[in-house]
């Protein structure tokens, strides 16, 4: 890199403090002296004094403040490696899992879909009420007698146990 020398320097800082003063920007041009007052050359380049000047944000107001940068006003791609894709499809897992062990720790189940129903306009909507209702009371009295029978058959292990045709044993018990 050619350095360059202590006047070539001081040459351009004046051309900036030029500027600074064609622009109405006085802090910039206070900011300039003093860089010419000090000479800083090696640690102060001339980008920086064009960074100075393009901070201003109104030269009639002669504030020197930082201009934010721009939002795009382009959508942001959904494009991602396909490393954090899975990554994400893995964290998604683990949270339903964790979830769903939850559920089944505090006994909590998920809520059945419900049942529409039959639209009014449906034709032999009645008959079809009726049919579903005879098919509700069935399911009913199926598990009554299921119910029953586990009744029967518990009452009846319970009774061979007690008069000794069953060992007692923690198989039979679990």
């Amino acid at each position: 890199m050619v350095r360059r020398s202590d006047t070539q320097d001081c040459q351009s800082y004046r051309t900036f403090l030029g500027r600074a003063v064609l622009l109405n920007a006085p802090a910039v041009a206070t900011a300039v002296r003093l860089v010419i007052a000090a000479r800083p050359i090696a640690a102060f380049h001339c980008t920086a004094l064009v960074w100075l000047l393009h901070c201003v944000k109104s030269a009639s107001s002669g504030r020197v403040s930082v201009a934010m940068a721009q939002k795009s006003k382009k959508s942001k791609s959904k494009r991602m490696s396909l490393k954090q894709k899975y990554k994400i499809v893995k964290k998604v897992k683990e949270h339903h899992k964790k979830k769903a062990k939850e559920d089944k720790k505090t006994g909590r189940k998920q809520k059945a879909p419900k049942d529409p129903g039959i639209p009014s306009a449906w034709p032999f909507k009645a008959d079809l009420l009726k049919e579903l209702d005879w098919e509700k009371q069935r399911a009913v009295a199926v598990d009554k007698q299921r119910k029953e029978e586990r009744k029967r058959a518990r009452v009846s292990f319970a009774h061979q146990q007690a008069h000794g045709f069953i060992p007692c044993t923690s198989q039979h018990l679990a």
